[in-house]
Formats: structure tokens, C-alpha cells, sequence
């Protein structure tokens, strides 16, 4: 699970601060070999297009890849709200509510599932991940080591 912090404080607000001292704790995915990473990002940052959300880069990328972090991770933002991956900065495509479900349940809830059989064959199936330029870092790495080799 990652979830971004974006604060003008170098400190956790205290519901992330909660999530940390509770993980794995009694959640119902604890049965799973559960991470936890949480990165404490600032306001101005310049990232990827985050599915062309973020504030201070909204230019559209065009990458024939699959994505696997809504396969392989689970996003919360501060309010609780569950996100698609962490490229989903605001939650736009809202998979549920940590404080009002289990983490199990919006893993597996319909609106997760459906989203992943989508986007399972390719990004263009989904509006929110046509455009994103934020790669798995296997991915990046691959891209990279090509483009090395043809340069030789």
C-alpha cells in the first residue's frame, strides 16, 4: 500500500499517522504479506502527469504498456478515500472508503475488478490511464536498457 502525503508540514497528518501505527494491525488483508510505504510529498512537486491530474503537468503521454499498479497496489489519500493507484492522486476513479469499508472489501469490490479487467489488456481501455505517463519501474527499466541498446 503507498500512500502520498502531500503536506506543507514535514509531518504526518494524524489519520496517515494512525494508518501507520495500526499496519498490518487487524486488517483484513493482513493474511497477505502486506507493504506499507508512505511518502511525504511536497504541495509543488513536479511528478508525471499522474493521469494528467497532477496540478503542474497535465500533458497527455501515450505509452503502448501495461500497467500493473492497480494490479499490485493499493492507494489511499488522506481523506480515506481509496484511489486506483498512486498515479490517482485525488481519487477520481474512487474504488471506496478505508474509513467506511474494509480494505479487503474495495480491493475486491466491483468497481476495483472492473477497472482491472479493463485496463488488464492495455491502457487505452480505461480514460484515466490512456493518457498516463507514470510507468512501473520494471517497465522504465526495460524502456531504458532498449534505448541504450540502440544507441550502440
Amino acid at each position: 500500500m503507498t500512500i502520498n502525503s502531500y503536506s506543507p508540514e514535514p509531518k504526518l497528518p494524524d489519520n496517515i499517522a494512525r494508518i501507520a501505527r495500526e499496519a498490518p494491525g487487524d486488517w483484513a488483508l493482513s493474511q497477505y504479506d502486506l507493504d506499507l510505504t508512505i511518502q511525504m510529498r511536497y504541495a509543488g512537486e513536479v511528478l508525471s502527469n499522474r493521469g494528467m491530474t497532477a496540478p503542474n503537468n497535465r500533458t497527455p503521454r501515450h505509452f503502448n504498456v501495461p500497467c500493473y499498479y492497480p494490479f499490485t497496489d493499493l492507494s489511499i489519500i488522506p481523506d480515506g478515500e481509496v484511489a486506483l493507484c498512486c498515479a490517482d492522486l485525488n481519487a477520481a476513479n474512487h474504488l471506496g472508503n478505508a474509513a467506511r469499508s474494509s480494505l479487503s472489501e474495495i480491493w475486491q469490490g466491483e468497481r476495483a475488478t472492473e477497472i482491472r479487467s479493463a485496463i488488464r489488456t492495455g491502457r487505452e481501455n480505461h480514460p484515466f490511464c490512456v493518457g498516463c505517463d507514470f510507468l512501473p519501474l520494471s517497465i522504465h527499466h526495460d524502456i531504458c536498457a532498449a534505448a541504450l541498446r540502440a544507441q550502440r
